[in-house]
């Protein structure tokens, strides 16, 4: 029983200890702030579209 214990406690450890890791390397790599500005890009390109009329950018642009 108490090897249970420790492995149950040692799992969640490792488990604290990836998502700690996690957290630093998304941070260091700027990944959640290029994902919150994909989305942003994202919603103006939606936006630009619908107001065009769902024309291309070639149309739009006069190309």
């Amino acid at each position: 029983m108490d090897q249970f214990v420790t492995f149950g406690m040692f799992s969640g450890l490792i488990l604290l200890l990836f998502l700690f890791c996690r957290e630093v390397v998304m941070w260091y790599f700027k990944i959640n702030k290029r994902i919150e500005l994909q989305r942003e890009i994202l919603e103006e390109l939606r936006k630009l579209n619908g107001e065009n009329g769902g024309s291309s950018l070639r149309e739009v642009s006069g190309q």
